[in-house]
């Protein structure tokens, strides 16, 4: 497993802000900083808004699964979620042998 190091990232909360135009832009702001998001066209304004508000939900997120992890960690299998958490700070996460094969030497078995 990979090791667990502190998240890096502003801690929450983030409020989003959407400001529709050409472009619609969307704005995820801290206590001491900003992050900005443009529309290119690529997205109705619905699906643009809701991404605005997920990623200004990502502290809040990150901080319910850590908790979420350690009170069960023994009732369930927690590695995907340790893994997504890992993700989040930017870690690689391990990867199973299937994984780390290159595309194309794929285990086969015998006929």
């Amino acid at each position: 497993m990979t090791k667990k190091t502190k998240a890096k990232f502003t801690t929450g909360p983030w409020f989003p802000t959407v400001v529709v135009g050409q472009p619609t832009v969307g704005v995820v702001r801290a206590i001491d900083s900003i992050c900005g998001f443009r529309n290119m066209g690529d997205y109705t304004e619905e699906e643009f808004e809701a991404n605005v508000h997920l990623v200004a939900a990502a502290p809040e997120l990150y901080e319910a699964l850590e908790e979420i992890i350690s009170k069960d960690r023994l009732r369930w299998d927690s590695s995907k979620y340790e893994a997504l958490l890992a993700k989040a700070r930017g870690e690689e996460p391990e990867r199973t042998e299937e994984e780390a094969r290159p595309r194309g030497h794929e285990k086969r078995t015998p006929r």
